[in-house]
């Protein structure tokens, strides 16, 4: 059985590309699909499968801006002879085309969410005025779009039962819940210090500023992991307290998770 899997980009190591890494050791033969690649972000069992990245891709450092053209790039992918086709969703990857003798199933972290449930925040206070323009222009198009591919789906996974929630609401769509692989065996604890941790992806949705507030109105300790588009700005007016660790390999967070008082959720 031919399997391909394809995923939104690879640009980043998170907890989507955590699932992929999964999905790559249940499936060591399956090929990889992404809208954009870069080799040295990901693990080597994702390198180790042959990966191939839409025509997009030389212009990966400004992947934010090029939603629009997201469907057709996907769509532009040759996925004849592949029997099982595997979608990890949070970006537009199940928009694909597959043949129709294949299975297509969608394990879904979220539909996009600067388009459907948090479209209004983004709308209101996350994006800069451009932005905002810009989304609104497209916004209407690529959401009937991205309902529209939802049909070329046979099957819906969800991460959790709030994303299963999520699913019905965007798509109209049934789906069954299957939680995302934990290593819970590389988890240990330690005599907890006097501080608290968030490890996120620095992005709005997130709401990694309100926890800078709350803990500097508190007069706590708070470390803060990760990296993205918020970084500069959070960590450039950080109050006393506040300390910015930037990206860690996974052994200093373990490490840092394990000496913390608490993991701080604030999204």
């Amino acid at each position: 059985m031919r399997t391909a899997l394809v995923h939104y980009w690879l640009l980043n190591w998170r907890g989507g590309e955590k699932v992929l890494e999964s999905l790559c050791r249940l499936l060591p033969d399956a090929d990889i699909f992404t809208l954009f690649y870069d080799p040295r972000t990901v693990s080597d069992e994702i390198r180790r499968h042959k990966v191939t990245a839409s025509f997009l891709n030389p212009l990966r450092s400004q992947y934010r801006q090029l939603l629009p053209l997201m469907p057709m790039a996907l769509e532009r992918f040759d996925l004849r002879g592949y029997d099982l086709v595997i979608s990890s969703e949070s970006g537009p990857a199940k928009g694909i085309r597959t043949s129709p003798s294949a299975r297509h199933i969608c394990y879904c972290h979220t539909p996009m969410r600067y388009l459907w449930h948090l479209y209004p925040d983004y709308m209101r206070e996350w994006l800069p005025p451009w932005k905002r323009a810009a989304l609104a222009a497209v916004g209407n198009r690529l959401r009937r779009w991205d309902r529209a591919s939802a049909a070329r789906v046979d099957e819906f996974v969800a991460n959790s039962e709030n994303v299963r929630r999520r699913i019905r609401s965007a798509w109209d769509r049934e789906s069954r819940v299957v939680y995302s692989p934990v290593a819970v065996e590389k988890f240990y604890w330690r005599e907890p210090e006097d501080y608290y941790v968030v490890i996120n992806e620095l992005v709005p949705y997130k709401r990694v500023d309100t926890a800078v507030r709350a803990f500097a109105r508190m007069g706590r300790r708070l470390r803060i992991v990760g990296g993205g588009p918020e970084f500069k700005h959070l960590s450039s007016t950080a109050p006393p307290g506040n300390e910015y660790c930037g990206r860690i390999s996974d052994m200093i967070m373990l490490e840092m998770k394990s000496r913390s008082f608490a993991i701080i959720m604030p999204g």
